[in-house]
């Protein structure tokens, strides 16, 4: 375990009778991280979450927070506190009072001087100095949830958990509360831990992501790292979005994998890191990131046919069927890079080139 370790999951399994939620889980969180759990409904996270902040019991092994076994201890005796999805304020309490009542419960033994600092001080980091004599019915959604964290920091925890946040926020108000958490992070230097299915989301904020599906954990890394390295196509298509496309691996020179692409066999270059395990003929997937895909004949050129032109402000989505494929794929290229293509559309021929360092490589274990 780290030196700097504040979290420590070591074999921890959750089992709800005979469903198994969470399989044998070790994980290591270090001080002053931000950590996001990501993967769609009933992947464990939740589960995860919950364990550490003490709502939830594991089924066996233990859980370290600071340094001590807190496996079956009660969230009010970890130094951990959570930001709950739907924020949990009391309706008839002022934005203050919400705040001050955590300090007073069981196990704070603070003065009346020290809470009422610590409540000034939670104001002032989320911005709500004004607001404290306001109730929760009176605020928006972004100002209820900053109330929320307020009244999780003012415990001052060594761990903060964050329970989907930002997900009953507009898309306006939750880009604005990704910068709000970034700031608060950066300004508490505690460890977050938070929990959310917006790739999106993980990627902007974390400084590792957790990427988990059917209670276990595919791989765990820095954002870019996820996203330039998937160790899988789950987490290729998860991290970013990925086209995968079957194929056939000819084989490897001079650092560089050649790959038949579809029934077609249009060839493929690409470079990177070996596959381990293939051998001539051998089938996988072929990953393709849509913003990887440019305009225009070029190296590892794919030629097809127009599906759908969809604008996305300074973003336009083509999907197009590359010749001798069945399903069509799609690229996100600039909108600048239309200027002189005015006509395409539905039907039209189009051109893409990739390069061979953006081509993602899997065996398709499936296809064997």
């Amino acid at each position: 375990m780290s030196k700097n370790a504040i979290v420590a999951l070591e074999g921890v399994t959750k089992s709800y009778g005979l469903v198994q939620a969470l399989g044998q889980t070790d994980l290591v969180l270090d001080e002053g991280e931000f950590v996001t759990l990501l993967g769609p409904s009933g992947c464990g996270k939740t589960t995860t979450l919950r364990m550490v902040g003490g709502f939830e019991f594991p089924s066996t092994g233990r859980i370290l927070i600071d340094g001590r076994d807190t496996t079956y201890a009660a969230p009010f005796d970890r130094p951990v506190n959570t930001v709950f999805q739907d924020y949990a304020l009391f309706p008839h309490m002022t934005v203050a009072q919400n705040i001050r009542y955590g300090l007073t419960v069981r196990g704070a033994n603070l003065s009346a001087s020290e809470v009422s600092s610590r409540v000034e001080h939670a104001l002032a980091l989320v911005g709500l100095t004004k607001f404290a004599d306001r109730r929760p019915a009176m605020m928006s959604g972004g100002q209820r949830q900053r109330v929320a964290m307020a009244r999780a920091i003012a415990r001052r925890p060594r761990v903060l958990l964050l329970d989907e946040p930002l997900s009953a926020l507009d898309v306006k108000l939750r880009e604005g509360m990704q910068v709000e958490l970034k700031r608060i992070h950066r300004e508490l230097g505690i460890t977050f831990l938070m929990v959310t299915h917006d790739q999106g989301e993980a990627m902007a904020l974390s400084d590792r992501v957790v990427v988990m599906q059917a209670g276990r954990i595919c791989q765990i890394g820095k954002p870019e790292d996820l996203y330039d390295s998937p160790a899988s196509p789950y987490v290729a298509d998860f991290i970013g979005g990925a086209n995968l496309i079957s194929g056939t691996w000819i084989g490897r020179e001079a650092g560089r994998d050649r790959l038949a692409l579809g029934p077609d066999r249009a060839e493929l270059l690409r470079e990177g890191q070996a596959v381990a395990g293939l051998s001539a003929g051998a089938a996988v997937l072929i990953g393709l990131r849509p913003d990887n895909l440019h305009l225009g004949d070029g190296p590892n050129a794919i030629t097809g046919q127009v599906v759908e032109v969809l604008f996305r402000g300074d973003r336009i989505r083509i999907e197009f069927t590359p010749r001798g494929l069945a399903s069509p794929i799609f690229a996100e290229v600039p909108r600048a890079a239309l200027k002189n293509l005015q006509n395409l559309g539905p039907g039209s021929a189009v051109t893409f080139h990739i390069d061979a360092g953006d081509i993602l490589l899997f065996a398709d274990e499936a296809g064997k």
